[in-house]
């Protein structure tokens, strides 16, 4: 189709050269009639050669023209299916594009839900991080309660055992002074030493260091003679009936007496006596020896109180009844008064150990720290716009 075909006009390469036009100044004036026949007839013969050719240029070109227009429709034709491919395409992505945009929409819908939900969880977020924060608060004021409580429950058991070593170390000595028994005393000693080891505490060792010196003192000192004291006491009240009653001068009559005062004389005996020669009736000696019995009864009471004043009071007034009891001659009689004055000479509490410095140092101590706890906690009141913490809300 590129090809040209030749016009009729133009000469063809096989061809002879054509001879000049008769008005062409180039072409002979007269040319002779043999030339003129031969020059005819080359010229028909270069007509028909021409058409021939125009025609076959003719036929190529109509060929070369119905190919390229068999090519234009092929073209048109796949262009009209590339144009409809690309219409479904365009349709296709037209209804991919209806369908993202309802996706889009579906997804805008669910984000606003999200971002809504995103806002419940932050208010719900806030809510829960100042409940939490409340939670803390309260666990922080439950444990600071708990800590109170169990300090309290340790310094009440704390003041509980020093409550009970108190009295156990007051026991022991009013033990030990009223009834000399050293071994209730050293036993109660050992309790209360046993009960301040269990107390952990450094401010308490003083105590223990001088309850130790008590103990060892107590375990060091002699037996309490009140205990023999009593039982010479109970033996000589014993012995108070086998003893001799104290002999009487006998009444001498008046030789220089009349008769009426001899009469008189015997029924009534009227002389002076003096008072350890004095007559006692059974009535009186029984007043006596009970009032002897009596004083020595005194005398065992203030022995087991360890008054002295009272024992040595009691045994004097003992030894007084005694003389006017008794026969002084006598060997057992003789033998109770010197005991009797033996015992006048007893000084039950010379050997006997004092107690009571533990006990006065742990009043002082408990003293002391308790005036300091009232100084360091004062007492504090809540306030009319503060309520009291609570531990829980709901």
């Amino acid at each position: 189709m590129d090809q040209t075909d030749p016009t009729p006009g133009q000469d063809s390469p096989d061809l002879p050269p054509e001879p000049p036009a008769p008005d062409s100044p180039d072409r002979p004036s007269s040319p002779s009639a043999p030339e003129t026949s031969a020059a005819a007839e080359q010229t028909t013969v270069r007509r028909s050669g021409g058409g021939w050719l125009f025609t076959l240029l003719l036929l190529a070109l109509l060929g070369g023209g119905g190919y390229w227009a068999w090519l234009q429709w092929q073209d048109q034709q796949t262009q009209q299916d590339r144009s409809a491919e690309w219409l479904g395409l365009v349709d296709q992505l037209q209804q991919q594009n209806t369908a993202l945009s309802a996706e889009l929409q579906q997804l805008r819908e669910r984000q606003r839900s999200l971002d809504q939900r995103l806002g419940e969880f932050a208010s719900s977020t806030r809510v829960l991080r100042e409940e939490l924060l409340g939670v803390g608060e309260r666990a922080a004021a439950l444990e600071d309660a708990l800590a109170r409580l169990a300090r309290a429950r340790r310094e009440g058991a704390q003041a509980l055992r020093l409550d009970e070593i108190d009295y156990v170390l007051q026991l022991a000595g009013e033990r030990l002074q009223l009834f000399g028994d050293s071994e209730a005393a050293e036993h109660a000693l050992q309790l209360a030493a046993a009960s301040l080891d269990t107390i952990d505490d450094l401010a308490f060792a003083g105590v223990r260091q001088t309850l130790a010196q008590e103990l060892a003192a107590l375990r060091a000192a002699p037996a309490d003679p009140r205990r023999r004291l009593q039982a010479e006491l109970h033996a000589l009240q014993r012995q108070l009936d086998g003893l001799p009653a104290a002999a009487t001068a006998a009444a001498v009559p008046d030789p220089e007496a009349s008769k009426l005062e001899r009469l008189f004389g015997s029924l009534v005996s009227v002389r002076r006596l003096d008072r350890s020669g004095a007559v006692l009736t059974p009535i009186e000696r029984a007043t006596r020896l009970a009032a002897l019995r009596l004083q020595l009864g005194l005398a065992q009471a203030a022995l087991e109180r360890a008054d002295a004043a009272q024992w040595q009071a009691a045994l004097v007034q003992a030894v007084a009844l005694f003389d006017s009891l008794f026969a002084s001659d006598a060997g057992s009689s003789a033998a109770a008064r010197a005991r009797l004055q033996a015992l006048q000479q007893v000084d039950f509490d010379a050997d006997r150990p004092q107690l009571g410095a533990s006990l006065r140092e742990l009043r002082n101590l408990r003293a002391t720290r308790r005036a300091a706890s009232d100084r360091a906690a004062p007492v504090e009141h809540p306030s009319a716009d503060q309520p009291a913490p609570e531990l829980d809300r709901r």
